[in-house]
């Protein structure tokens, strides 16, 4: 395995929360708590979070509640859909070709932006989903579990898995 940490430390910085001013950047709780859960995925879970700070109280009290709460054991609340901005893919994509020299795993002929994209999209959490069941597919032999009801399955769809 090309990155296999023993412990991710997470310099948790809320000045890019929503609310935040200064940061203008807008990153609701969810979407840190989202961030902390995708990282609890990496060392097994052993994560150490380090407040760093933030400009508004109610951004910062409301965005570590979520990032607790992730760490307790609780699911993030949903995304909505998402789309990436112009400059955001650009980003990306450049910093996938430097990544790309260091790690065998970057491939960034997959980030490479697209222009007129007509085709249909699909959003960043759809995308990890369906990720994740290949993954466990293909190197584990496990299938999705079929849930109960529709809303089950439209929430927890690709969550589920057994041998």
């Amino acid at each position: 395995m090309e990155f296999a940490p023993e412990l991710v430390i997470i310099s948790a910085g809320f000045d890019a929360a929503e609310g935040d001013d200064l940061g203008e950047c807008h990153v609701t709780p969810t979407g840190y708590a989202h961030m902390t859960h995708m990282l609890a995925g990496l060392a097994g879970g052993r994560l150490v979070v380090a407040l760093e700070g933030g400009y508004n109280l109610d951004s910062i009290s409301n965005s570590a509640l979520a990032v607790a709460g992730v760490l307790l054991g609780e699911a993030p609340d949903p995304l909505p859909p998402m789309i990436a901005g112009e400059a955001a893919t650009e980003t990306v994509f450049l910093v996938a070709q430097q990544q790309s020299k260091y790690w065998k795993s970057v491939d960034p002929k997959a980030c490479e932006p697209r222009e007129g994209l007509e085709e249909i999209t699909f959003s960043i959490p759809e995308i990890l989903k369906a990720h994740r069941q290949h993954y466990l597919y293909t190197h584990h032999d496990m299938m999705q579990v079929p849930l109960i009801t529709a809303e089950l399955e439209k929430r927890f769809s690709t969550q589920i898995m057994c041998t």
